[in-house]
């Protein structure tokens, strides 16, 4: 019981006991003056204790108002005379009237009716007041009667609608919308939740929320609850969770605190957001463009980096080094009498010798450096943070290896080809072009002194 029935309650015995005293007084008001006067004193205690009742008071009887106290008048706006010259039934809402009504004439007869019930009056001036009703049987004048108390729940009764428009918004919201309390137990899951992870409400209610969580992102738990704890809302996280049938999917998170009526954090409420096609698209989305990237700047027959990218990575490598000084060498490859091989044995046969020669040289250089088709059978390394004369046991390497390489055109017909290669170091603030063209030029020095070698400046 409330404390507001149990205000009811002890006013309702005072007013029982006070009547039974003025009963008993009145029986004793003939022989006794001094009685009387006790009598007297009563009945005014008993008519101030209910006109100034901070509940409204009601006396009912045969359906009329014979009696309001000022809680009454104040709540329902009109004048006691107004009031008392009414029927009750003349302030119900139409919509709770039969119901009013009906539960009265049953307790008149004596049978049973809920004790305590809502409904709404009509004010003076038009406004709907939702009151509840808390009611006993009486003697009024010798003839039965309800004695009422009225209690106005209105602003209740708004709350109560507010509430319930809300959970019928989270009821049918498409988002999953799931609360828990600070120890992790679900205590409200919503129609989107049992779409989104395949449980039923009665599957995860006081259950824990790590049902939901892989074992892997169960490590991200604490961190969430202790920005909770400070009262953070979280936008936008973005994780992993479990359904039912046991896949995982991507979801987006919104995690808000839930405050008690002090302001401490209860708990906290979860709107999730499937996001897995989404992230399938942006990972999608990301290997083609990696693909574009790479489509763009790889030759696609040696599956080396092009010409193209070479310059970029060239214009890097020389701001580098003019800021801080590292050495730089360039490499410069070309194919000796590859014209000629083409011309006899055909371009199918050509292109069979580019990749066998891209796949040397990435076997030959160093994961620092960076090799390209520079173009036609012309190939470029970098050799980054490398002396010219440091390099000239990689251009050997390369020189070697490639003449191993067995190619067989024809059959029965066997072919090794050979390299001549120019090298040359980077000069702090020389220009790019004059650079390229300077290892250009070492390269056909190589060429002209009898191919097959290497020719540098060291």
């Amino acid at each position: 019981m409330n404390d507001q029935a149990k205000t009811n309650a002890e006013l309702l015995k005072e007013i029982s006991v006070l009547t039974k005293k003025i009963k008993k007084l009145e029986k004793a008001k003939t022989t006794d003056k001094r009685a009387e006067e006790v009598l007297k004193q009563s009945e005014e205690k008993y008519r101030l204790v209910v006109e100034n009742a901070r509940e409204a008071i009601i006396i009912t009887q045969d359906v009329k108002l014979v009696f309001v106290n000022h809680a009454v008048i104040g709540m329902i706006g009109y004048s006691k005379e107004i009031l008392t010259s009414k029927y009750f039934t003349d302030f119900i809402h139409p919509d709770d009237l039969n119901m009013v009504v009906d539960h009265h004439i049953k307790r008149i007869k004596g049978e049973e009716v809920p004790p305590v019930y809502p409904f709404r009056v009509i004010a003076q001036n038009g406004t709907v007041i939702w009151c509840e009703l808390n009611a006993a049987v009486i003697q009024w004048k010798e003839r039965p009667a309800t004695l009422n108390f009225l209690n106005d729940i209105t602003e209740r009764k708004r709350a109560e609608e507010k509430v319930n428009q809300l959970a019928a918004i989270v009821q049918s919201s498409e988002d999953a919308i799931i609360a828990e309390d600070m120890d992790g137990i679900i205590t409200s899951w919503n129609r989107g939740a049992e779409k989104l992870y395949g449980f039923t409400e009665s599957e995860v209610i006081g259950k824990s929320i790590s049902l939901l969580i892989p074992s892997g992102n169960r490590d991200e738990v604490p961190a969430i609850l202790d920005r909770i704890k400070s009262g953070e809302n979280i936008e936008h996280y973005e994780t992993v969770r479990r359904r039912k049938d046991g896949r995982e999917i991507q979801i987006s998170l919104k995690i808000s605190p839930i405050l008690n009526s002090e302001g401490k954090v209860i708990g906290a409420s979860t709107i999730g957001r499937d996001i897995t096609k989404r992230k399938q698209m942006e990972e999608a989305l990301r290997d083609s463009e990696k693909r574009f990237r790479e489509l763009s700047i790889i030759d696609e027959l040696t599956q080396l980096y092009n010409s193209r990218h070479f310059y970029f990575q060239l214009q890097i490598e020389l701001d580098r080094s003019n800021r801080y000084g590292q050495p730089l060498t360039l490499f410069l490859l070309d194919l000796d009498n590859f014209k000629a091989f083409n011309d006899t044995y055909g371009h199918v046969e050509g292109d069979q010798v580019l990749r066998r020669l891209g796949q040397v040289l990435k076997r030959c250089i160093r994961k620092t450096d960076l090799v390209y088709r520079y173009g036609g059978e012309e190939f470029t390394i970098l050799l980054l943070m490398t002396t010219c004369a440091d390099s000239t046991v990689i251009a050997e390497r390369i020189r070697v290896e490639l003449k191993k390489e067995s190619f067989s055109p024809k059959a029965g017909k066997d072919v090794h080809m050979t390299v001549s290669i120019g090298a040359a170091q980077f000069k702090l603030q020389e220009d790019m072009k004059d650079f390229v063209n300077r290892v250009d030029q070492l390269m056909y020095q190589a060429k002209k002194n009898g191919k097959d070698r290497v020719c540098s400046e060291s």
